[in-house]
Order: structure tokens, then C-alpha cells, then sequence
């Protein structure tokens, strides 16, 4: 069985961030901003469908994924905001999850990663469990999430001991690749000491610097997201680096440090606490590119960032709203619109 070990406790209050400057590269190399301010309402907090949506996926044609963490299920929603059927349910028995942090589409499948019970469910589209595979047998992270590639391919995350941040394995558990550098003074057990003396600093803590996320460029690559630093890099599925990149100094994610250490720093004075340093939180790859969100706090706007295959920085998108958006999304990229979720439980579409 491979390691499952325990999390730290994590100081989740809410914090309030400055407003981020609207302001570009003066050299030009930074993109402008897109605000994007009209959307549709898909699903209403009124109409009682969705009580707190935490993971949206879209299928082209076939609607939305959503995973709701209040009502405790998986529901295949059309592009109306109606149920169509529910996928999976809560449990510890086949098909059943306790939780549900990522939702993985392939042509025919759905996966639901369960990162309580370490496990990846496959079900069928019309919503029949077809399998469930125990990725703690492989040895996991106590943090990082695994990504699926395909029906036979997974990425899971190395344990502390691991050469690299994640492994390439078949269903069968038979490694093929390892990805991800793990980053110059990074720890895998939680010091307060440490963690102090880097939030004094306005350091990035040790103990949050190998905290990755992983997305799929179909059969092509794998992005890893730094989200602390944050860097991005690109693996071909041999394991070779492809490109790396950091983003750095955009008004956005400077809001994100400086309201994260202010607050930590306020806390620290009162008690031993810790909370994540997340500069990019979610990750989407659509015909080769990738977006990826980060939001300067609950009620600010949420901001979505567009990089090529190639690594060229090329939107910053930047979501206007009365209410707080949260960082996960999705998109239709062929209908030019994202998928956000709001504080609400709302679904909206914003066109871009």
C-alpha cells in the first residue's frame, strides 16, 4: 500500500487582498487585459438545483459536469440548467467517492478523482460506473492531485521520497516517465519555524514550494503549474521538458502575495496557522493552449491567463461581477466562452 499520510491543519479563513492596478508590460511584452462583464445565467442560486458547485467540467454538446461538495454528488447538467442524471453518489463502495477534486473527460469516459479514499473512478457517459483504481497503491502525495491521461495512462504524484514531482504509470502500475523538478529548498513535513521566517521574509514557505497541479494537453504533453512560484512548465509524455516559464509582477499576482503575507503575518502574531500561497489555482488545456485562474480574493475579480502551446503569455482575461467568483471553471472553446462558478452556487457563461 503506498503512502497515505495525513494533512496539516489549514488556517482557511477568508482574507481581503488590495484591488489589482489595471496596468500592462510599459515594454509591451505582457498582454492587455480583456474584462469580460456580460455572462448568462445557466443555473440560478433561485431555481434550488445547486447548492455549493466546487468542480465544473464542459462537454461539448452534452453539457456540464458538476460536482457539488454541499449536496455530496456528481450531476450531468444540460446547457438549460436541468439534471439529466447524477454520476456516482457518496459512499465508500464501488462508484462511490467521498469527495470528488478533479473530474478528468476522455471521448468516452468520465473520471472522478476521490483524494480522501485515493481513488479514480471511471464511468461510463450515460453515468455507469465501469471501474475504480486505487492510486494509493502506487504511493501518493499527501497534497498533489493525479491527472488522467487516458484510459490506460495516469500521472500520479511521487510521494516525499520521489526523484520528481509525478510519475507516468500504467493501469497496472508500471512507471514509464517521471515530471517535474522539485523546486531548490523545498520541504515535505510542515516547520513553523521555517514557515515563519518565510512569511516575515515574504518568502515563498518551503513547505508550499513542490505544491503543483498537472493538466492534460490531450495525448500531446502535460503542463505543470507551479502555483506559488508561479511557473509553468511542458513535458512531452517521454518525461522531456519541453518549455518552462514564470509569470511574475503582473499587478494580479503581486495583489495575491502581498494580501497572502499581510494576513499570514497578522495570524502568525495569534497562533500557529498555515494556508496555501496559491498563485494560479485551476488549470484548462483546449486545443493546445492553456488558461489558468487566479483570484486576488473572494469578492475581487477572478482572473483567467491564456499561454500557448509554445509558452508565449497571450490573454489576460479579467471577470467583472457583482458577487465573488470562484477559481475553478471551464470553457467552450469552439462557442468562445468560459464556465465560472459563483459564491452563490450559480453557473454562468461569460463570452469572450
Amino acid at each position: 500500500m503506498g503512502t497515505k499520510s495525513s494533512l496539516p491543519i489549514i488556517f482557511s479563513l477568508c482574507f481581503v487582498l488590495a484591488s489589482c492596478a489595471e496596468t500592462i508590460d510599459e515594454g509591451g511584452n505582457t498582454p492587455k487585459i480583456t474584462e469580460l462583464n456580460d455572462f448568462e445565467t445557466i443555473v440560478s442560486s433561485d431555481k434550488m438545483v445547486l447548492a455549493n458547485p466546487h468542480r465544473i467540467r464542459f462537454e461539448d454538446r452534452k453539457g456540464l459536469i458538476i460536482f457539488d461538495s454541499s449536496l455530496e454528488k456528481v450531476v450531468r447538467l444540460s446547457l438549460d440548467g436541468e439534471v439529466i442524471h447524477e454520476i456516482g453518489s457518496k459512499g465508500s463502495g464501488p462508484g462511490e467517492y467521498q469527495s470528488v477534486s478533479n473530474i478528468h473527460l476522455s471521448d468516452d469516459s468520465i473520471f472522478l478523482v476521490d483524494d480522501r479514499q485515493f481513488i479514480i473512478h471511471q464511468f461510463s457517459q450515460d453515468g455507469n460506473h465501469i471501474s475504480s483504481l486505487d492510486y494509493g497503491d502506487f504511493g501518493t502525495h499527501r497534497i498533489n492531485k493525479p491527472t488522467v491521461i487516458n484510459q490506460e495512462k495516469l500521472l500520479i504524484p511521487n510521494p516525499a521520497s520521489g526523484q520528481a514531482l509525478f510519475k507516468l504509470i500504467n493501469r497496472n502500475g508500471e512507471e514509464t516517465a517521471q515530471f517535474g523538478e522539485i523546486p531548490e529548498g523545498s520541504t515535505d513535513e510542515l516547520d513553523y519555524d521555517l514557515y515563519r521566517a518565510a512569511i516575515s521574509n515574504r518568502e515563498i514557505p518551503p513547505y508550499f514550494k513542490p505544491h503543483v497541479f498537472a493538466v492534460n494537453n490531450g495525448e500531446e504533453s502535460v503542463f505543470m503549474v507551479y502555483e506559488a512560484f508561479p511557473k509553468i512548465s511542458n513535458y512531452d509524455l517521454t518525461g522531456k521538458l519541453l518549455w518552462e516559464t514564470e509569470t511574475i509582477d503582473l499587478p494580479e499576482i503581486v495583489s495575491v502575495s502581498t494580501g497572502y503575507y499581510n494576513f499570514m503575518n497578522m495570524v502568525l502574531r495569534q497562533a500557529n496557522a498555515v494556508q496555501p500561497l496559491r498563485k494560479y489555482i485551476d488549470g484548462v488545456s483546449k486545443n493546445g493552449r492553456l488558461f489558468v485562474s487566479t483570484n486576488t480574493s473572494h469578492n475581487n475579480p477572478l482572473w483567467i491567463h491564456e499561454f500557448e502551446n509554445s509558452g508565449n503569455f497571450l490573454n489576460r482575461f479579467v471577470f467583472r461581477s457583482d458577487v465573488g467568483l470562484k477559481s475553478h471553471f471551464d470553457i467552450d472553446i469552439n462557442g468562445r466562452r468560459f464556465f465560472v462558478i459563483t459564491k452563490e452556487g450559480e453557473i454562468r457563461a461569460y463570452p469572450f
